[in-house]
Formats: C-alpha cells, sequence, structure tokens
C-alpha cells in the first residue's frame, strides 16, 4: 500500500507543483508585499520612539507578520481587523483551489483503475496538500529573512526595538529564540490542519464554499476567544506568554490539531468512500 500511496503522491507532486506554479507566484508576490509594508511600518514606529531605523531584527518582522491580534479584539470590538493575518491564512486554500477535486473528477478512469484503495487516492491528494503547505511556508521565511538582511538585520534576538515593544509583553522565561519558534509553528501549524481539512472535504463540496467556510471561520475566531475555534490557536499574540491566564499554551494548541485533523479525516475519508465519485464529477 506505501509503495501505491507514493505512486500517487509522486503524480500529485509533477501534476499539482506544475498546475498551482502561477497562484503560488502570486501568493508569494502577495506576501513579499506585505513583509515590505511590515518594515515600513516597524521602522516608522522605531522612529516614532527616537530609535535607530536599523535596531530591528529577523525576529521583529516575523512577529510583525504573524502575531495575529490579542484579546482585546474581543471585548473592544471597534478594533482594526487584522487583514494582514487572515490573508496569510487564506493564502491556502486559495492556493490549493480546486485542483484536488478537478485532479479527481477529470482522471477518474485512470486513478480508480490503477489503485486497489481509495485510501491511496485519498491519502495522497492530503499528503500533496501538506507538502504544499510546507513549500509555501518556506518560501515565506527566505523571502522575509532576506527582506530583514536587505533592511536592518536577519538575526534572531531582539535589539532596542523588541527590547521595548515586544519584550516587556513576554512573560518570565520566554527567550527571543522560543518567541520566534512559535511565531511560526503556531499558524504553520493552523494552515497544516486547515489545508488537509480543505483539501479532505473539496473532494465532495465545491471548494469555493469551503473558501467562504474557512473565511468565515477566520474572522469568527478573530471576535470570539472560542476555544472550538482554530484562529485564536495559530495567532501567537494569544499564546500563555502574552496572555498567562487565558492565553493558550502550546499542547494545548497541538492537541487541538491533532484532534481536529485525526476527526476530520475519519469523517472524511468514510465520506469519501461512499461518495459516488462519477456522480459528484458532473456538479
Amino acid at each position: 500500500m506505501a509503495k501505491e500511496i507514493f505512486f500517487f503522491l509522486y503524480r500529485d507532486v509533477l501534476i499539482g507543483l506544475s498546475s498551482l506554479r502561477y497562484r503560488f507566484l502570486f501568493c508569494l508576490m502577495m506576501f513579499t508585499a506585505m513583509a515590505i509594508l511590515s518594515v515600513y511600518q516597524l521602522q516608522t514606529s522605531a522612529e516614532l520612539l527616537g530609535m535607530d531605523r536599523n535596531m530591528l531584527t529577523y525576529t521583529d518582522l516575523l512577529f510583525s507578520l504573524f502575531q495575529g491580534v490579542d484579546y482585546e479584539i474581543v471585548e473592544k470590538k471597534f478594533l482594526p481587523f487584522p487583514f494582514s493575518w487572515f490573508l496569510l491564512q487564506m493564502m491556502i486554500p486559495f492556493l490549493l483551489g480546486a485542483y484536488a477535486r478537478d485532479d479527481l473528477f477529470l482522471h477518474t478512469s485512470f486513478l480508480f483503475v490503477r489503485a486497489k484503495r481509495r485510501l491511496s487516492i485519498w491519502l495522497a491528494k492530503v499528503l500533496f496538500s501538506l507538502l504544499a503547505v510546507i513549500l509555501v511556508f518556506l518560501s515565506f521565511l527566505a523571502v522575509s529573512w532576506l527582506i530583514a538582511a536587505v533592511f536592518f538585520s536577519p538575526d534572531i534576538g531582539f535589539r532596542e526595538y523588541g527590547d521595548a515593544k515586544i519584550k516587556p509583553a513576554i512573560g518570565g522565561g520566554w527567550s527571543a529564540v522560543r518567541l520566534t519558534w512559535l511565531t511560526i509553528a503556531l499558524p504553520f501549524l493552523l494552515n497544516l490542519c486547515g489545508a488537509a481539512v480543505y483539501t479532505m472535504f473539496s473532494l465532495l463540496i465545491r471548494p469555493v464554499y469551503l473558501f467562504l467556510i474557512l473565511a468565515s471561520i477566520y474572522i469568527l475566531s478573530v471576535y470570539t476567544a472560542n476555544p472550538f475555534l482554530p484562529g485564536s490557536y495559530g495567532m501567537i499574540l494569544r499564546h500563555g506568554m502574552f496572555e498567562p491566564a487565558r492565553g493558550f499554551s502550546t499542547a494545548a494548541c497541538v492537541m487541538y490539531f491533532s484532534v481536529t485533523l485525526l476527526a476530520a479525516g475519519v469523517i472524511g475519508y468514510r465520506l469519501f468512500k461512499r461518495a459516488d465519485i462519477l456522480y459528484f464529477g458532473k456538479d
């Protein structure tokens, strides 16, 4: 079975990367523009504090891009919506689009003749979506590191700006390295989970509906602290290091995403196994 899964995954990598290349480039361009805008905002903020524009690091840039929003927006609904965080989350479903569904239905005869089990086809699609997330995040990290290197410093840590703006808000025992790691890890896990769930159900539901559902869930996550909504788990500002009393721990985040993936996987595969692929291909 492993060889069969690898065969379909290899096929998805070859066809999928070619099919999604323009969407990938668009996401990369969008991220680059957002990173450059963040650089401008950080440098302006540093100047307003009477600091040198170069007293910034890679950690500051990553934090600016992926921080999300704290619980204050839950209590005061009029606060600005975190559009940059929202756009970064929606890039993954935009990137994946309808590839899995279209490929499955356009090549139904080939795929099901070659497969001994439907699980191999289904699992290959899910694994491909996870590989796509990894590729996108690695590209984002590389681009942001290059931008930090050009405009100030590619170092991980705090300089004068981080010492004044970020360090005082962190609980004791949290270093800049741990902050940087979690700033990357939390949205990465959120997007891994979102991509897998999106792919599982895009084989059964039109992707445009799933896109709107995900967008609604992320918007609700911004304005509520409901532990059943995934968005909060992907925001470093709602982590325990910033909100000791009500923030999520790293263990809680990992457990939430693991349980969500497991539940979605069981439900998604059972529905896929029972689905009439030829019927769904006509809608």
